[in-house]
């Protein structure tokens, strides 16, 4: 009984160790167009010039919903730095509820992602999930759950200070 339990012990520990080695996503994200809610497209992938913050949500979620006014903080810390933040429908929503929700509370777009084409082509597993996407499509941050406006903004930094270094360049975000 005790060598059952040992193995089951060490089973869950590798199933553990090897979910955690799993990449969350691919380092550059991957091309997608996303119709815009109000009309219009959101290009992501290598040919995108300018950084976006994709937040996959839904307004089904209760956790995505909590998460937005930490959002809105994200979109004006951020907009005036030049990166873009979306927010992209993941699920089947009635269109007539998030154009209502997105007109009252959103400052920034609302793409849509209806089939999850955008949700598998990152590998999302769950929602609310964040991911910034420099220019030319590098995942710079990849978050599922609850995000921090504070953390964020140090990965951005994070980012910006490597990329300086390795390059001399400057983008969106000095």
């Amino acid at each position: 009984m005790r060598r059952r339990a040992l193995a089951i012990v060490s089973a869950l520990t590798l199933a553990v160790v090897a979910l955690l080695m799993v990449p969350r996503g691919p380092r550059i994200a991957p091309t997608l167009a996303l119709p815009l809610l109000g009309g219009g497209k959101v290009l992501i992938g290598r040919a995108q010039q300018a950084p976006i913050l994709l937040v996959f949500w839904s307004v089904m979620c209760t956790p995505c919903l909590k998460q937005v006014p930490i959002v809105v903080r994200a979109w004006r810390t951020l907009h005036p730095l030049g990166v873009d933040v979306v927010a992209v429908d993941l699920k089947a929503d009635p269109i007539s509820v998030v154009r209502q929700f997105a007109h009252t509370a959103l400052p920034y777009p609302v793409a849509l992602d209806p089939e999850g084409r955008a949700a598998a082509a990152f590998h999302l597993r769950s929602i609310p999930h964040a991911i910034l996407i420099g220019p030319g499509g590098r995942i710079l941050f990849d978050r599922a759950g609850a995000f921090r406006v504070f953390t964020l903004r140090r990965d951005i930094l994070k980012w910006r200070t490597q990329h300086t270094s390795t390059t001399g360049a400057h983008h969106a975000l000095d």
